[in-house]
This record gives structure tokens, C-alpha cells and sequence, in this order.
């Protein structure tokens, strides 16, 4: 939609010689495209642009990785406790954001190192195979003793989701490394 948009924009512009406008003196002197949207509004080109590379940018921080893993995760906990006293749940979800978001933060550069370190030793089937059962299986011992001791009512309705998450994208993401690493080899 934003595509298309863009698109009309941009015809609407090469249509409309009013449109473009150079700076003043002392100022930038890139062109100002101004682009008029149906309701018949106008803004900066720039605006657009800046405002798409912003958000580029914020989507691929790790910062926001982390802090979605934590609210999205630490809130499916709360909600798969949601039947037990209100104290339960909110501990539950504090704790699986937290185990989430350090999972978020880890399991990429634990999957980088063990995929190099078997790749190195040329046992390149290992390196599919080896690094997501290794973190996938840290990540479950790390789960399930973190929610034992926060005495979570539902240990396996709060890790279900996480987990199948977090094991997906590790096979996913390694299966990514070795058929690189094989093409490059």
C-alpha cells in the first residue's frame, strides 16, 4: 500500500512542475519534493525518506529484538497462567521476558561460534546438526529450572511458545550458515 502510494506520489510530482522546489540560499540545495497524497495534504519528500530509514533502523537493532522478546514473550506467559492468582502469572511473565530476551541476545552468537567451531574441524554435517541441538537444549534447561524456581504454575504452557520460537529460528537460522559456508567452500 505504501508502495503504491509512493509510486502515485512520485507521478504526481513529475505531473506537477510547482511540486519541486530548490532551498534557499545558505541552505541545503538538494531538491524539496513535495508529495500530495489523496486527501490532498502535502509533506517533504525527505520525511519520507528519513522516516523509512529510521525505522529500518530501529527494526534492525538488537535493542528492539531484545525488548520485543521480552514484552511479547513475557506477556504470553502472563497469559498462559492467567487462570492462578494474579501474583503467579506476573512473576511467570517477568521471568520468561527476562529468559527471552537473553536468549534473543545469545543464541545468535552462540549459533555463529558453534557453526565456525565445527565448521573449522570440516565436520560439516555437525555443523547443521550440532549447534541448534546444543543451544536449543541450553535454552530448555535454562527455561525449565528458571520457571521451577519461580515456582511458575504452568511450566509447559509458558515455555511451549518460547521455546518452539526460539528452536525454530535456531534451525533456521543454522541451516542459513551451512549452506553458505558449503557454497563457499
Amino acid at each position: 500500500m505504501l508502495l503504491r502510494f509512493l509510486k502515485q506520489a512520485a507521478k504526481a510530482n513529475r505531473q506537477n512542475p510547482h511540486a519541486t522546489q530548490m532551498a534557499g540560499a545558505g541552505t541545503n540545495l538538494l531538491p524539496q519534493f513535495v508529495l500530495k497524497y489523496p486527501g490532498g495534504r502535502l509533506f517533504p519528500m525527505e520525511t519520507v525518506v528519513l522516516l523509512g530509514s529510521k525505522i529500518k533502523a530501529i527494526i534492525g537493532s538488537g535493542v528492539t529484538h531484545v525488548a520485543f522478546a521480552f514484552i511479547v514473550m513475557g506477556a504470553w506467559a502472563v497469559f498462559a497462567n492467567r487462570h492462578h492468582p494474579l501474583p503467579g502469572a506476573l512473576i511467570a511473565g517477568v521471568v520468561q521476558g527476562t529468559l527471552s530476551a537473553t536468549i534473543t541476545l545469545l543464541m545468535k552468537k552462540a549459533l555463529d561460534y558453534l557453526s565456525s567451531l565445527f565448521f573449522r574441524q570440516n565436520a560439516d554435517w555437525n555443523a547443521l546438526i550440532f549447534p541448534p541441538i546444543i543451544v536449543c537444549s541450553v535454552s530448555l534447561t535454562g527455561l525449565i529450572l528458571s520457571h521451577v524456581a519461580a515456582e511458575t504454575p504452568e511450566i509447559f504452557a509458558t515455555i511451549a511458545v518460547p521455546f518452539s520460537v526460539a528452536f525454530t529460528y535456531a534451525w533456521v537460522y543454522t541451516f542459513g550458515i551451512w549452506r553458505t559456508q558449503r557454497a563457499s567452500q
